[in-house]
């Protein structure tokens, strides 16, 4: 359990006592289930929407106020399986998929992901990972973030796993994005190729690489009484 009261705010952003960024992570899950919920009812739960439109609001202003800060942030396995189940539920509300029904018709996530044309979350995690990653290792070697980054505590350990760390992130985001570790920092020299190789999608997931675009709804037959006049508004009025 995490005690906000040794919680401080710098610039936006939660530092604690234990330096976990866990604190911070919170916040901004708070901070995007206000802004979700603010628009459920007029456009995220309304049927008169277009599948199109849920999806564009959702990536640009919802899915970037839960990931404010989070390239700088070492977010755990845990802390992005919980990031993750709330995006599931924002993707169920836009579909109007409760999670009854996904269980009765055994409907899986990334089903429901390719239906609305969104990408799961840690593809938009990924991009803002790896964005920030190379844009430290082009600064020059006397910039504070990158001395930050390459430094490294000496002295005694405590028994155990160590914590996680912004390195562990950046090679975790490398691994889902199928780049090379070791030769990443190469790669990041070019600016403008390397902000295509973290855009683009592996083939490992499959039938991700078409997601870009929603699924259409199915068009519905008129009924028979639609196309006659007397059985709509009575036999015995002409």
């Amino acid at each position: 359990m995490i005690n906000f009261v040794d919680v401080a705010k710098y610039l936006g952003h939660y530092i604690h006592t234990s330096l976990s960024d866990n604190p911070h992570l919170r916040s901004r899950m708070g901070k995007a289930n206000q802004v979700f919920g603010a628009l459920r009812q007029p456009l995220f739960a309304n049927k008169n929407v277009w599948r199109k439109v849920k999806a564009s609001v959702l990536v640009t202003m919802v899915v970037p106020t839960l990931l404010d800060g989070a390239e700088c942030c070492a977010v755990t396995a845990a802390t992005l399986r919980e990031m993750e189940s709330m995006y599931l539920r924002w993707v169920r509300t836009c579909l109007g998929v409760t999670p009854y029904t996904q269980r009765k018709f055994k409907t899986t996530s990334e089903e429901l992901l390719q239906r609305l044309g969104v990408h799961p979350l840690h593809h938009y995690l990924d991009l803002k990972v790896l964005a920030y990653a190379g844009h430290v290792q082009r600064m020059p070697d006397t910039r504070l973030p990158k001395i930050t980054r390459n430094s490294h505590l000496a002295g005694p350990r405590k028994v155990g796993r160590p914590s996680k760390s912004r390195r562990d992130g950046v090679k975790d985001s490398l691994k889902r994005k199928e780049i090379c570790v070791e030769t990443w920092r190469q790669k990041v020299v070019d600016k403008k190729s390397w902000a295509q190789t973290i855009r683009n999608i592996p083939k490992s997931q499959g039938t991700c690489a078409s997601w870009a675009r929603a699924s259409g709804r199915k068009s519905r037959a008129a009924p028979a009484w639609a196309h006659k006049t007397l059985q709509l508004i009575g036999c015995n009025v002409e």
